[in-house]
């Protein structure tokens, strides 16, 4: 990999998927909606980073929920966006920021381990994101609040690791 690939372009570590492209399995079908601090609705889906090699939070818009349902649609792929890997691409800055879900030819096994620790951040994850509701509460008509503001990067996952 030449200097530029592997080049980071943001501080830290999150436990929220924030470099794209990223190569990904979604593990769960009800995802938590919710709303960011402009209003927005967000869709925050537990799954394994293979770029992190960790359990992590995707929470994005529409434009990318649309794709994973897509895949889920899909009979080709088994009709299960769970069983395959995806890799999500960016393009464009700030408004103007376009992303891409496409499935992966080769799906790699998850171990025991893996999957436990994205169930785990599944269980967990209205406890990190205080302002939502599940989509199969969404879709009969329970809305996420905008009440409480959060700041999901200050506080990392393994902190709710007891709360379960």
């Amino acid at each position: 990999m030449n200097p530029l690939q592997g080049l980071k372009l943001s501080e830290g570590s999150s436990d929220f998927i924030k470099q794209f492209p990223a190569k990904i399995r979604v593990l769960s079908t009800d995802p938590l909606v919710n709303l960011d601090k402009f209003g927005g609705t967000k869709f925050a889906f537990p799954v394994w980073s293979y770029d992190e090699q960790k359990a992590m939070i995707l929470n994005k818009g529409a434009s990318i929920v649309k794709g994973i349902q897509q895949i889920d649609a899909d009979e080709d792929y088994g009709g299960d966006v769970t069983a395959v890997d995806i890799k999500i691409l960016s393009s464009g800055e700030g408004k103007e920021t376009r992303y891409s879900v496409n499935v992966l030819p080769k799906t790699q096994d998850l171990t025991e381990e893996q999957v436990e620790a994205v169930n785990k951040l599944d269980t967990n994850l209205s406890k990190i994101i205080k302002n939502g509701v599940r989509a199969s509460e969404f879709n009969k008509g329970k809305k996420p609040t905008a009440e409480e503001e959060y700041e999901p990067e200050e506080t990392p996952i393994e902190a709710y690791d007891d709360l379960a």
